[in-house]
Parts: C-alpha cells; structure tokens; sequence
C-alpha cells in the first residue's frame, strides 16, 4: 500500500498516480489489499489463495495466460538483476548509494537489451 501512494506513471498529459491493474502474488490477496484497491479503483490481478475457502455465488475470472506472461518478465528482471553481485549482497550500508547501483544496474540490463 505504501508504494502505492507514491507511484507516479507517465503518461501523455500529466502523469497519473493510480495504475489501472495489478498484478501481485497469492501472498497479496488479503482482504486488507482487495478492499484497499477495490476504494482507489484498481483492478486486482491477484492469483486465489489455496487454502481459502469458497464463497457462494459468481466467482471471479481469472486470466492465468496474462498473470504468467507479467509475473514471468518481473522474475526474470530480478534474475538478471541479481546477477550484479553488488546489488545481490547489498555491500553498500547508505540507501541511497544502494539506490544509485541499482538503476546502473536497470541501465545495464537495458543496454544489453537494446544491443541485441
């Protein structure tokens, strides 16, 4: 919830500080979360918890293709990530500096991208 609040996204006019989905884990979909998005007016793309119980009536769709395409790209971002072995073990004791290895880090795996 907290980086929620503070998200910003581009967009053409002004940036817009409310996405129109998420995606998350099954670890997320805690009725604290759904009622949190379900006010702000987000669609939640939150895979079912195994061991919650039924609820009578029409149940909720699920796109399992699309689920796994977006959380597939986000681990194999962190997979890559992690391979800047900074990053990985954290050496740095300032956020900050750790914060600015990072996005040397996204810059490099968007030069490798965009090389190919």
């Amino acid at each position: 919830m907290p980086l929620l609040k503070n998200i910003r996204i581009k967009s053409t006019r002004r940036p817009r500080s409310r996405p129109k989905r998420v995606y998350a884990d099954n670890k997320y979909n805690t009725p604290l979360v759904m009622m949190y998005l379900a006010a702000r007016g987000i669609a939640a793309r939150i895979k079912e918890r195994a061991n919650r119980k039924r609820r009578p009536g029409r149940p909720s769709l699920f796109d399992y293709e699309t689920y796994t395409k977006v959380r597939s790209s986000v681990e194999r971002f962190f997979g890559w990530l992690k391979s800047f072995r900074r990053v990985q073990t954290r050496y740095d004791r300032l956020s900050s500096t750790y914060l600015g290895f990072l996005r040397l880090g996204c810059v490099m795996i968007l030069m490798r991208r965009v090389s190919r």
